[in-house]
């Protein structure tokens, strides 16, 4: 097999070779100490992930003016511009590049 040089992390082929066994099994539970310092340092990650403030206002905003630009341009049809996914469920952390939007017009009965 052979490995292409490309943008990807892991290369397609990493080899035919099985896996080693492992030295010694999972642990069924943590120790007492083992579990505070996970637990400590998922909270911290939970914390330092959690969108700003700053952050949800600039999105909302975007999504304000987005709904304005689109009023402006088609004021009769009733454009309505949400978040969605990640955005619009508070998912998304203050480092995430992009947004999920979702513009809808008015209900048609066909």
């Amino acid at each position: 097999m052979s490995t292409q040089t490309s943008r990807r992390r892991i290369p397609y082929s990493i080899g035919a070779d099985l896996l080693e066994d492992e030295a010694q099994p999972p642990k069924a539970e943590l120790e007492t100490e083992e579990d505070k310092k996970l637990s400590e340092e998922m909270q911290s990650l939970y914390e330092e992930l959690l969108p700003t403030e700053d952050s949800q206002a600039r999105r909302e905003q975007a999504v304000q003016k987005l709904n304005d630009i689109l009023q402006d341009e088609w004021p009769d049809k009733q454009i309505k511009v949400s978040m969605f996914g990640s955005s619009g469920n508070l998912l998304f952390t203050t480092s995430s590049d992009g947004m999920f939007l979702n513009a809808l017009g008015p209900k048609r009965s066909y």
